[in-house]
């Protein structure tokens, strides 16, 4: 139950899926949100991620930790497998991995390398798709993007960076990394089933 007194309710975020916002109208109640504050923070949390995809940073400096050498760690992580189950890497070594000088181009049996040149899709491409693609086509990766409606020509120009768009399976059978960057409601529920 809300205080009669109650006539505006805030809070700091983007979202305000929780909030019932056609009840508190009928009550009265002003609820307002930052739809804009959070998104270059919320982009570059994104973009830790994506580059984390590639380059498996946060597995080599786990290790290199416990190690606390570099090399012994690259040499470590360049095997194959990755048992998914108990997640840990696999012991195999193929004999050119075997005779060759671990650069950390392999972390598991998974080729490590940069995000240049890759396609990132994104889902959604309001405020915050359109920092993470500024962020990611920066990177020199390809942005392309879907929303229920897309830019005209005259908007992608404006973005200031060459963006595509995509039809969402399209997008998501083409993309390396696809990033949801939409509203959890009604109108994106189950979008990706």
């Amino acid at each position: 139950l809300l205080p009669e007194a109650l006539k505006i309710i805030t809070c700091c975020s983007v979202g305000y899926d929780p909030y019932d916002v056609e009840s508190l109208k009928t009550k009265g109640i002003h609820f307002y949100n930052t739809p804009s504050l959070g998104a270059d923070h919320v982009a570059d949390l994104v973009l830790w991620h994506v580059l984390e995809s590639f380059r498996k940073f946060s597995t080599f400096q786990r290790i290199t930790n416990d190690k606390g050498d570099t090399v012994k760690t690259r040499g470590l992580l360049q095997t194959h497998g990755y048992d998914t189950q108990k997640g840990k890497l696999g012991v195999d070594k193929d004999e050119w991995e075997s005779n060759t000088y671990p650069f950390g181009h392999i972390c598991g049996g998974l080729k490590v390398k940069g995000p240049r040149g890759s396609k990132i899709g994104l889902i959604g491409f309001g405020k915050i798709g359109q920092k993470i693609g500024k962020r990611c086509d920066a990177l020199g990766m390809n942005v392309f993007y879907y929303k229920r409606q897309p830019l005209d020509k005259l908007e992608e120009v404006e973005l200031g960076y060459k963006v595509e768009y995509l039809k969402l399976d399209e997008l998501l059978q083409k993309c390396e990394v696809n990033v949801i960057c939409c509203p959890g409601n009604k109108s994106t529920m189950n979008l990706l089933l």
